[in-house]
């Protein structure tokens, strides 16, 4: 990850913190993020992160919520098939 190769300390505490707050926010509100595609019952969503420009995606089934991926704000990304 680039903020370990640029020793960035201060950026890795914000990621930490961010990824932090999320797990919170998406406890107590699942759907929270952009629906990507649903299949099956299981929801791909995103959100951006609060102060970090990274954009997580997670997967959503039931009770049960599954981070997948993590972009920085400006990487090409396509969407992921659900089964993926």
């Amino acid at each position: 990850m680039f903020l370990v190769r640029g020793d960035d300390a201060e950026g890795i505490e914000r990621l930490e913190e961010d990824l932090a707050a999320l797990d919170r926010l998406l406890g107590v509100f699942p759907d929270a993020g952009s629906e990507l595609t649903k299949i099956d019952g299981a929801t791909l969503r995103k959100l951006k992160l609060r102060r970090c420009p990274f954009i997580v995606w997670y997967l959503r089934e039931k009770d049960q919520i599954t981070f997948t991926r993590l972009f920085h704000a400006r990487q090409d990304r396509a969407t992921p098939s659900v089964t993926e």
